[in-house]
């Protein structure tokens, strides 16, 4: 968790635009989609989740200390007008949206919502193509899910382990609620995944006319999408090399003077491949849907928005 003095630090270069989630709904391309704009400058990596609190000890510590953070925009220019970060767990955080509005009260706040069915069955193909998921059938990590609270998993993200929450991590209402409590509804801009997929160039203007920016022509290629691990026993040792292996390849950093190699990136790109993945069982959809039902009329009357085709 950010510590306080960060809160009252005054740097020049301060991000003022966080798209906060939630994963799985396009935040990924969007903010690859804002960093092609002269005025916006996208923190690399875009995910550092500094503002997450305890409850998800294993995000904090990628950017734990303050002066890291602060390193990730050290190369804003002036005429940057937009410095933003996409970290997709701040949604779903209970912490990170008041640490952020004591960090930043003026803040723009983007979020991107993707009907609960859609949104954990994708979460589970990511979480199994990540090695944080053991149960390759997305029906009994569903159930499991359901079934107790000693779920465990996010485990090649977390020193300490935390839950898989396929059944809450879709409770938007909640969020939404929670991001209100900090910031002001205009400083908010809410976008329904189904706009952004039926007209994507649409969608990005409005999100340029609320960070009220210059209309330009951007590559709007796909981004992030779903893909197989070819050998899982590769992978695995890809996302946790051994000790030795990551003792080395801090050695090269130092040695080249480079904060990283891009070694497993290259062989994890290699080592997998895009692939359409199979439709849910309708019965489980089905059981999702019934689910969220509740959560999903709220949102809608929350939102002003006719979500009723999330629940057929």
């Amino acid at each position: 968790m950010p510590d306080q003095s960060l809160f009252e630090w005054e740097f020049a270069k301060k991000p003022n635009t966080f798209v906060v989630g939630a994963p799985k709904c396009g935040t990924t391309a969007m903010c690859d989609y804002l960093a092609q704009h002269p005025q916006v400058f996208m923190s690399k990596p875009k995910e550092p989740h500094f503002f997450v609190g305890s409850e998800m000890p294993g995000k904090a510590r990628v950017f734990a200390e303050e002066e890291r953070y602060a390193r990730l925009f050290d190369e804003v220019e002036d005429g940057h007008r937009i410095v933003a970060e996409g970290s997709v767990w701040y949604l779903y955080s209970q912490t990170a949206l008041r640490n952020i509005s004591r960090f930043q009260p003026d803040s723009r706040i983007i979020v991107m919502l993707r009907r609960p069915d859609e949104m954990v069955y994708s979460m589970h193909n990511e979480a199994v193509a990540n090695f944080s998921e053991d149960i390759l059938n997305f029906d009994q990590a569903w159930n499991t899910a359901l079934a107790g609270n000693d779920r465990i998993s996010w485990s090649d993200l977390c020193d300490e382990r935390s839950k898989l929450d396929y059944h809450r991590i879709a409770m938007y209402s909640e969020q939404i609620t929670r991001i209100y409590k900090y910031f002001p509804k205009q400083q908010v801009k809410v976008i329904f995944y189904d706009d952004f997929k039926f007209d994507t160039k649409i969608c990005f203007e409005d999100v340029l006319n609320f960070l009220e920016l210059n209309s330009i022509d951007v590559n709007l290629s796909k981004i992030n999408q779903s893909r197989v691990v070819s050998n899982r026993a590769l992978g695995r040792f890809l996302r946790k090399p051994p000790p030795t292996v990551m003792k080395i390849s801090r050695i090269v950093k130092e040695l080249m003077h480079v904060d990283k190699l891009g070694w497993r990136d290259r062989l994890e790109s290699r080592n997998s491949y895009v692939q359409s993945r199979e439709p849910i069982n309708p019965s489980t959809r089905a059981e999702i849907i019934c689910h969220y039902r509740s959560d999903v009329i709220t949102l809608g009357e929350m939102c002003n928005r006719d979500l009723s085709h999330w629940l057929e």
